[in-house]
């Protein structure tokens, strides 16, 4: 094997949500059912964290603010690292209500008593549970190829785009190498670079 060259793998970076799509799978779960107010939860913290799938199904809840991942007051999560590591991600104002109107309903679930935030018919929202429930909110919103992880590079792409901190996204993420910025960051590199040059054509200063 040591005259045969590695295959090139081609890099294929993922599609991020447009606006649009965003808008469409938000009006989808627009109502005032159990359901409703619990995916636009979900969706809302996905868009405004891009926050592992695990570790949403993970977060747990409590009316003891010592014991609770969610800290409305703070506008923070806590996730729970494995090894037993904790990080706290913030969250906006929209995505605080969403998770404000979600609890109020959630006290009337027949499993309101549970630890865990996320609740089904059954009990706990597993990470399949959230999986079926996203690509059956996009079906009907027609998105397509609505999952987790596409959430996650949609959130860096806009947090760059935006102008905003390299670090501060790592921190956020929680990533421990600068690799993990440029590969979720760069789905809209090209789009970004175009912007910048338009901004700082050195060719239009003469």
């Amino acid at each position: 094997m040591d005259n045969i060259a590695a295959p090139t793998v081609p890099d294929q970076p993922t599609e991020v949500f447009t606006d649009t799509e965003l808008a469409a799978l938000l009006k989808e779960c627009s109502g005032t059912t159990f359901e409703d107010r619990r995916d636009t939860a979900i969706f809302r913290i996905l868009m405004d964290t891009g926050m592992r799938v695990s570790s949403l199904v993970g977060l747990r809840y409590s009316l003891d603010p010592e014991e609770s991942d969610v800290q409305l007051a703070r506008k923070l999560l806590r996730i729970r690292k494995k090894g037993g590591d904790t990080i706290f991600v913030p969250i906006g104002k929209k995505a605080a209500a969403a998770i404000d109107r979600y609890l109020r309903i959630r006290a009337r679930h027949p499993h309101a008593e549970s630890e865990w935030l996320w609740l089904g018919k059954r009990g706990r929202l597993q990470v399949s549970g959230v999986q079926q429930m996203l690509q059956r909110r996009g079906e009907r919103a027609g998105v397509t190829d609505v999952h987790p992880h596409r959430f996650r590079h949609t959130f860096a792409d806009d947090w760059l785009e935006a102008g905003g901190d390299a670090g501060d996204l790592m921190r956020i993420a929680g990533w421990s190498s600068w690799e993990m910025v440029r590969r979720y960051g760069r789905a809209a590199a090209d789009r970004r670079a175009w912007q910048a040059h338009a901004r700082l054509s050195p060719g239009d200063r003469i």
